[in-house]
């Protein structure tokens, strides 16, 4: 919340905050997902999406279905592809 009120990171949930034809605008590292890694010089980001959010969004822990290659994803991509800089929020 305290991102969102200073205009860093609107989305309540989303990591990856952007549109798939533009790029992304930061990456958000929670450790909400178990195979993410940060080790403050370099982190591993899996990526965005998998579950099901129908229900409790910042509850829900459990990867339900495989992520797929669009939306956020496919923004964070752009940026590697161009070589957009992106900000990290920890």
């Amino acid at each position: 919340m305290e991102c969102r009120q200073w205009g860093a990171h609107i989305p309540h949930v989303a990591g990856i905050p952007g549109q798939a034809d533009y790029g992304a605008q930061l990456v958000a590292l929670s450790g909400g997902y178990e195979d993410d890694e940060d080790h403050s010089e370099w982190f591993l980001y899996i990526g965005s999406g998998g579950r099901d959010l129908s229900g409790n969004k910042r509850t829900n822990k459990t990867q339900s279905f495989d992520q797929k290659f669009n939306k956020m994803n496919k923004a964070l991509w752009v940026n590697c592809r161009k070589g957009y800089l992106v900000r990290v929020v920890r």
